[in-house]
Formats: C-alpha cells, sequence, structure tokens
C-alpha cells in the first residue's frame, strides 16, 4: 500500500487505541518529542501524552464506553511530511459526546510513520444527560 493509506491508518488505530483504553499503544504512535495541543493545553514528548492520556494505568469508568469516529479524512503532503486532517466524533455509552477535527502532522521516523504534532480541535460538545 502507498503512505497515504499507512498514514489514513495510523490515523484510525489512534483512534482505536483510545478506545480500547491501550495508551502505551496509543502513545507509541507519536514520535519521542510529539506535541499535542487540546483547547488551550499543549503536552509535548511521549511522558506528557501518556499522563494525559491518564497515564498506564488508565481505565474507563464503570459502565463507560467510548468509540471515536473519524472520517473524512485529507491528506497533503508537507515537504517530508503529511498533514493528515480528520473529522472526528466521540460516542459514550449515552450518545453524541463531543466532535470535532483532528490536525495531525505525521513524519517518518524510521521505517514507520508517526505523529509529530497533533492539534485537536472541538467544533461542538453535548453534556451527559442527567441521570446517566
Amino acid at each position: 500500500m502507498g503512505d497515504r493509506w499507512e498514514i489514513e491508518q495510523l490515523v484510525l488505530r489512534v483512534a482505536r487505541c483510545a478506545d480500547r483504553p491501550d495508551v502505551g499503544s496509543l502513545v507509541d504512535h507519536f514520535t519521542a518529542d510529539a506535541v499535542l495541543a487540546v483547547g488551550g493545553r499543549r503536552v509535548q514528548g511521549r511522558e506528557a501524552i501518556r499522563e494525559f492520556f491518564g497515564g498506564t494505568t488508565a481505565m474507563p469508568a464503570e459502565g463507560e464506553r467510548t468509540k471515536h469516529v473519524v472520517t473524512n479524512t485529507l491528506v497533503d503532503t508537507d515537504g517530508d511530511a503529511f498533514v493528515a486532517t480528520s473529522y472526528w466524533q466521540l460516542l459514550r455509552h449515552w450518545g453524541l459526546a463531543n466532535w470535532g477535527r483532528y490536525i495531525d502532522r505525521i513524519v517518518r521516523d524510521g521505517d514507520t510513520w508517526r505523529i509529530a504534532h497533533r492539534s485537536v480541535l472541538v467544533d461542538g460538545q453535548l453534556g451527559r444527560p442527567s441521570g446517566d
């Protein structure tokens, strides 16, 4: 398969890792000095990203299930890197929680593509229904 297909698969694998939650594998998809920017928060490096996602012992709350739906990924070249822009939705056991866009700068790291910078833009969110 080509590089663009690999880039799309990388974006989907990160979402799947977040749903499990498999923070260790999720973080492995980022470069050692990667930046994760979410809202007004910015963390850098795998260890900081691991902590952002709850650390090595991250577990969902009792009864909590999530599914990230990632669609409409566009992949553009930027020098020797790629920029993948995707729409995402986060579904919880009670329904749609939030949605937005990922903007990923993806670089070759050895023989593997990894995310060097991810911006998570939240376009909207809904609160958990009362009584749930």
